[in-house]
């Protein structure tokens, strides 16, 4: 896993997270900004949808379980292609994709804390 944060001119700011399997394989490609928008680039698709939290949108993350994840996913396609395909691929993602990703965000966030 590898984080980098990207800052554009206007000031807006965006978290990529470089995800991986435990082999070392590719997993994932998540951008995150801090008002809620995720877009995720993975083998099952490209998927993004703007979520509403209170809180830090890192710790929103943590508390979501897959189901949920996937539940939202699906939602933002359901109005283009309401399709098995489309759900079982957001069912995929929300349960491979999201642990690793909810992983990478807690080291990110220890390492953080350590560098202080």
């Amino acid at each position: 896993m590898t984080k980098q944060i990207w800052k554009s001119d206007n000031g807006q700011e965006m978290t990529q997270y470089h995800l991986t399997t435990e082999e070392g394989g590719w997993l994932a490609e998540v951008f995150m900004q801090p008002n809620g928008f995720i877009f995720i680039k993975s083998d099952w698709g490209d998927f993004s949808y703007r979520f509403c939290f209170n809180g830090t949108f890192e710790n929103f993350i943590l508390s979501l379980e897959p189901d949920y994840f996937a539940g939202k996913i699906y939602q933002q396609w359901n109005f283009i292609s309401a399709t098995n395909k489309v759900e079982l691929a957001t069912k995929r993602l929300a349960r491979r994709v999201l642990p690793v990703l909810q992983k990478a965000i807690r080291e990110s966030q220890c390492n953080d804390i350590c560098a202080l």
